[in-house]
């Protein structure tokens, strides 16, 4: 947990109370809550920063304004008694609010020094009776965004893919600001936990996170959100251009496209500036100049760049937490609620490779190289495989091939799903070094092979993935079984005996992987497992098994220590059988059918009343007596 230092909050950074919350640990602002209105300021506190609400009207409201002017000084004991005395001021939106006059003495002023907690209510209590309104000390504060609001700390969550395309938790942590170097601690922090820079880091357009990327993670490649900076596009573009919606998709189409080079994206945005006269723009001019950071051109040739190129990943970690805790939580519940999200996590992983292993592949194409993918890939990717299988097989066929310096390069030809042709792509295949390469460059932005690919595997009669082309992120069985141990868990049993129960378990799992997949080493493994089975059994049991007498048996199977048959005498019988409530008779249930059919084979009686030969009443029953006995 990263907490300011004493002093200014540009100071440096104070490591004795600092704590990062990584996978698999756990980690929510006190405030006065002033009835009314209120915004959000940070006030120095005897030199400890805290945070003080004051919103003006609803949540909506408007921008901050001085609650009053030099000139409406007034007397402490004089209250506004009209709206003339008042400063009044309008929201964005045309709502008109008004603020009453105070003396300069007691109205609240953003940087105000206390020297104690207990003056900060006072000043408001004593600002409240001036102007005519009461104040409430509250200890939770309504902050959007925020998880953990009791205490105003700000959730920081590190969120990555994993083998099936899930959102995966690597780490957490919690600040008490948003400043560059409490980012830098978190950061740090988070590379001490893992010993390693990742590859690429997603963020939006904060300055003081962009600061600490490059401070702290100098080998990583420091990307922007592309929605958030494509939804600025409509109120930074201004007067017609602004409606016209060519111009809009014009945009969005170049900017969202993987294939281009950045050569040629550079010559697309400057004609595109040209077509709608907005050279001299300054945004798009400010976006251009930082195209490196955040236009995918400039990423594909980055291993797995566009994995995520918004963060959207982040904002559906974020709801998840969100929806695991509450806002009134304690840091205490946090840290359980964030355990709980966490063990939810492991839970969908191992879910994923126990069907990986468990539940059987569907394969459309009939080629064997299908086959072979469902044994290299988890089952999500095996499904984005096999597309790729299918659509170079339906939608793409080899329009030329030519030959340099033994190498052979096809032109695959690209159709949509109504058979037009949308675009031809390059495969280089390189006999020599054995490589195979295609200009869309899917298998370096996702990690497995494109579909023109395998449209020229098909004709060279290729039916296994070359190892070089399986990435091992993708893979079936990725993870350590020791991610799983029950040591990595709260409130189980850790106890020696339980951890080399699960110790064996572990084992016995990453054996069964090695092997799956080959019968001959299956069938090998299973004959060692008996023999073992029968050492380990006779080593336990010996051969008093085999002479020990019935009782020594019968207590050994009721847990009955017996040391001496005589001074320690064990009955036991066969059980009795016994009924319990609710059982039923020993008769079985007769149905309507059967019973109507039992009546027709009873011979029929004379019914003395309606002198007939029935089998359904007799005379004491009889209807007709019934209706005579009607009145």
């Amino acid at each position: 947990m990263y907490k300011p230092p004493s002093g200014d909050l540009e100071g440096e950074v104070a490591d004795a109370d600092n704590l990062i919350i990584c996978t698999p640990q756990r980690g929510s602002g006190a405030g006065i809550d002033v009835e009314g209105t209120m915004f959000l300021e940070q006030f120095a506190l005897s030199g400890t920063p805290v945070t003080v609400g004051v919103e003006r009207g609803s949540s909506s409201g408007g921008s901050r304004t001085p609650l009053m002017t030099p000139n409406q000084a007034t007397d402490i004991d004089h209250a506004p008694e009209s709206e003339d005395e008042c400063f009044s001021w309008f929201t964005p939106n045309g709502t008109r609010y008004w603020c009453p006059a105070a003396p300069e003495n007691i109205k609240p002023r953003i940087e105000a020094v206390f020297q104690q907690w207990e003056d900060v209510p006072e000043m408001y209590d004593l600002y409240a009776g001036h102007c005519g309104f009461s104040t409430r000390l509250g200890t939770i504060k309504r902050k959007k965004g925020v998880i953990t609001h009791r205490y105003n700390l700000i959730f920081v969550p590190f969120t990555g893919v994993d083998n099936n395309k899930r959102c995966v938790t690597f780490g957490a942590g919690l600040l008490f600001c948003e400043t560059i170097e409490a980012y830098t601690w978190l950061l740090r922090a988070f590379l001490d936990a893992h010993n390693k820079q990742p590859t690429l880091v997603l963020t939006d357009q904060d300055p003081a996170m962009r600061q600490a990327v490059a401070a702290v993670f100098d080998r990583s490649l420091h990307r922007l959100c592309m929605w958030h900076i494509m939804k600025k596009l409509p109120a930074k573009i201004t007067g017609e251009v602004a409606h016209n919606t060519e111009f809009r998709a014009a945009v969005h189409k170049l900017v969202w496209n993987i294939y281009i080079k950045p050569v040629t994206f550079e010559r697309r945005w400057g004609k595109l500036l040209e077509k709608y006269g907005l050279e001299g723009h300054e945004w798009l001019r400010d976006m251009y100049n930082i195209k490196e950071m955040w236009v995918p051109a400039y990423f594909r040739e980055i291993p797995m760049s566009c994995l995520m190129k918004t963060t959207s990943r982040c904002e559906s970690s974020n709801s998840t937490f969100k929806v695991s805790s509450s806002w009134a939580n304690t840091l205490v519940q946090f840290f359980l609620c964030y355990d709980s999200t966490m063990e939810s996590q492991r839970y969908r992983q191992r879910v994923g490779d126990f069907k990986a292993d468990d539940r059987a592949h569907e394969f459309r194409s009939g080629l064997a190289i299908e086959k072979h993918c469902a044994l290299l890939y988890s089952p999500a990717i095996f499904i984005e495989v096999r597309k790729e299988i299918l659509k170079g097989l339906l939608h793409c066929y080899t329009t030329g091939v030519e030959e340099f310096d033994g190498r052979k390069v096809y032109t695959v030809t690209h159709l949509d799903k109504r058979s037009d042709v949308v675009n031809e792509f390059t495969v280089k295949v390189d006999p020599v070094e054995d490589t195979t390469t295609c200009s869309c460059n899917l298998w370096c932005r996702i990690g497995y092979l494109c579909r023109h690919i395998f449209c020229v595997y098909r004709q060279t009669k290729v039916d296994e993935i070359p190892a070089k082309y399986v990435v091992s992120r993708w893979g079936r069985h990725v993870l350590p079984k020791s991610v799983f141990r029950v040591e990595f868990r709260y409130g189980v049993d850790l106890s020696p005996v339980s951890l080399t129960r699960n110790t064996l378990v572990d084992c016995f799992s990453e054996a069964f992987e090695a092997v799956m997949g080959d019968r001959a080493a299956m069938e090998d493994f299973v004959e060692k497992i008996k023999g073992w089975t029968k050492e380990f059994n006779d080593d336990r049991r010996g051969k008093r098994v085999a002479e020990a007498t019935e009782s020594q048996v019968m207590a050994d199977m009721l847990g009955v220590v017996v040391e001496d048959e005589e001074s320690t005498p064990v009955s036991y019988s066969n059980p009795q059988g016994v009924r319990n409530k609710g059982c039923g008779t020993n008769k079985r249930m007769i149905g309507p059918g059967e019973r109507a059919v039992q009546n027709h084979q009873k011979p029929q009686r004379l019914c003395r009343t309606c002198n007939r030969f029935v089998t359904g009443h007799d005379s004491r029953n009889c209807p007709e007596k019934r209706k005579t006995a009607e009145p």
